[in-house]
Formats: structure tokens, C-alpha cells, sequence
């Protein structure tokens, strides 16, 4: 009897540290994610000083995303369901695509397409350097887009206004949202405006966020996610170590 008593004590002390380590790793994990995420910053600029997007309207292109049940049908970091696109990915192909371009035709004056392979080299390789750099400050809470960004911007806005005006053939429906289809006072987290570029603002700055390395660090806030060599997203040591031990534990477990 006194053996039994011992012996559930004992898986009940086991049970407890279990408990315990496990809570304290999600707790620490947590608290890490919450002081690491990316910054959605109050006001994003071009290199004059004018005011392209803000908070608000990035903010209300997530209100947006989550109202018309998107995730059910797509995805954006990742994150949804798979009938449709990743707009996260397709919006940092639209960027980076429109990046080479703005250098193209700045530099040389023509379209990246157009130029020898030589300076599409070198355009490309300026591109990713330029994406990975990070012009967030932090104390302004104010992000600074390049001319190249600049013009991503504009055309992820271009995009996705023709997206969702008249639909994108698969999942999509012409017209699935406009300012006529919710009256003012009653939008809640969506801000005033077009609603529109507003859910394309959210997708821009998913794009942003996952090319552009973290201060300090040499990933990006998404671990280098999509992958897309274009934008400089490559595999990162720590997702081939992690994959490996997760697989690892999961063999074992099996």
C-alpha cells in the first residue's frame, strides 16, 4: 500500500514538472513572438516625405481580409486556406518585379525585361540588397519605401483593384466588396475609404515583412518566407535545423 502511495506520488511530482516546463516554454515563446513581431508602423513614406499609407488603412485591410471570410478561401503569410493564392507570396512578385523595373527604367530607360542579361545581373542583385534593408524607425514608428517600393506599392493596389472589381476567375466573384457594400458607421475595424486598397495595403505590408530582415539579424520576419530567390528569400540555417529536429522527434515518436 505504502509502495503505491510512493509510486503516485512520484508520476504525480513527474506529471507537475511536466506541467510546469511546459506552461514556462509557452509563456517565454509567447512574450519572444509578441516582442519580436514586425511593426505595423503608424505612417508609411516615400523618400519625399509623402504619406502613401498608414496604420489605419493597413489595419482595416485585415478587417477587410477577415470580414469577406478569406482565409476560407486563400492565404496570406501562409496562413488559410489553399483553393486560392498566397497573397503574401504574389504580392512580394508583384514588388520585386516592379522593383527591377523602376531601376530599369531609372538607370537605363527601358523595361528590365528589355535589357541585356549582364545588367539584368546587376539590377537584381541591387534589388535584393534593397529589399533586405530594413528603413523602419522605430522611434518614429514611420517605414521608408525606396522609389523601387514605391512603385510596388502602386502596383499591388493596380492588382488588387482589378482582383476584386472583377473577380479572379476562380474563387473570386466580381464586385466582392466595395465602399457602396457597407455604409460608414457601421465598419468597426475597417477604416473610411476604399476598402479595396485597403485590403491591398494589409497584403503589401505582408510582403514587406517578409523580405525584409529583422534589425539586427540576417532573416527576414518570416524566416526568409515565401521562398523566392527574386527577393532574396532563401532557405535559413535555423528552417533546415528546426525541420530536422521536428522530423527527428517525430520518427521517434512514431
Amino acid at each position: 500500500m505504502k509502495g503505491n502511495q510512493a509510486q503516485n506520488s512520484f508520476l504525480k511530482g513527474i506529471l507537475i514538472c511536466v506541467l510546469l516546463l511546459s506552461f514556462t516554454v509557452l509563456i517565454a515563446g509567447g512574450y519572444w513572438i509578441f516582442k519580436s513581431q514586425a511593426p505595423t508602423p503608424l505612417q508609411v513614406v516615400n523618400r519625399a516625405g509623402e504619406v502613401l499609407t498608414t496604420q489605419e488603412q493597413i489595419t482595416g485591410g485585415q478587417a477587410v481580409f477577415q470580414k469577406y471570410g478569406l482565409m476560407d478561401y486563400a492565404t496570406v503569410l501562409g496562413h488559410g486556406s489553399y483553393l486560392g493564392p498566397d497573397y503574401t507570396a504574389q504580392s512580394l512578385k508583384i514588388i520585386t518585379d516592379a522593383m527591377h523595373d523602376q531601376h530599369a527604367q531609372a538607370e537605363y530607360g527601358t523595361a528590365y525585361a528589355d535589357l541585356d542579361p549582364e545588367r539584368q545581373t546587376l539590377i537584381f542583385e541591387k534589388v535584393k540588397a534593397e529589399m533586405k534593408q530594413n528603413r523602419y524607425d522605430k522611434n518614429a514608428k514611420t517605414l521608408l519605401l525606396t522609389d523601387g517600393q514605391a512603385e510596388g506599392l502602386k502596383r499591388v493596389r493596380a492588382y488588387y483593384d482589378q482582383v476584386f472589381t472583377e473577380g479572379d476567375g476562380r474563387g473570386i466573384q466580381p464586385n466582392l466588396f466595395g465602399n457602396e457594400t457597407m455604409p460608414e458607421e457601421g465598419r468597426a475595424y475597417v477604416a473610411p475609404g476604399d476598402m479595396r486598397k485597403q485590403i491591398a495595403d494589409f497584403f503589401f505590408w505582408t510582403a514587406w515583412l517578409s523580405g525584409t530582415q529583422r534589425p539586427g539579424d540576417t532573416i527576414t520576419y518570416t524566416n526568409n518566407w515565401p521562398y523566392f530567390e527574386d527577393a532574396g528569400n532563401t532557405m535559413s540555417y535555423s528552417a533546415v535545423l528546426w525541420s530536422g529536429i521536428s522530423m527527428t522527434l517525430l520518427i521517434f515518436r512514431l
